[in-house]
């Protein structure tokens, strides 16, 4: 799967994984130690933790339409944001992922291939 800037058709990351199994949806980003241009996309999920994560992430929070509703920038391991009951989806991405795309809350993203 690839992270795609809708306005554009901008391929942001190529290589996105997918957390459909209730295993890895709850494993996540676990035991992971680099991310590299890699990220993780949560289908049907408002609501993350780093518990147990060794590195930071980004993090973004999509509508039912791909919109970014919210993010958090460099969320280091051990954290329990809050909810974004806005979202259907989140995508798990490497530190700095946001501010080296310039991504804004506002726009679309699509996932697939």
């Amino acid at each position: 799967m690839k992270l795609v800037l809708s306005k554009n058709q901008q391929v942001l990351c190529s290589q996105i994984d997918v957390a459909q199994s209730m295993k890895s949806r709850l494993v996540g980003l676990i035991g992971t130690k680099n991310l590299e241009q890699r990220g993780l996309w949560i289908p049907r999920c408002n609501w993350i933790h780093t518990f147990f994560m060794s590195i930071p992430i980004d993090v973004v929070y999509l509508d039912k339409k791909g919109t970014i509703c919210d993010m958090n920038l460099e969320l280091k391991p051990w954290k329990l944001p809050l909810p974004v009951f806005s979202a259907r989806d989140v995508v798990e991405l490497p530190a700095g992922f946001i501010r080296q795309t310039n991504l804004k809350v506002g726009d679309t993203l699509h996932v697939g291939h």
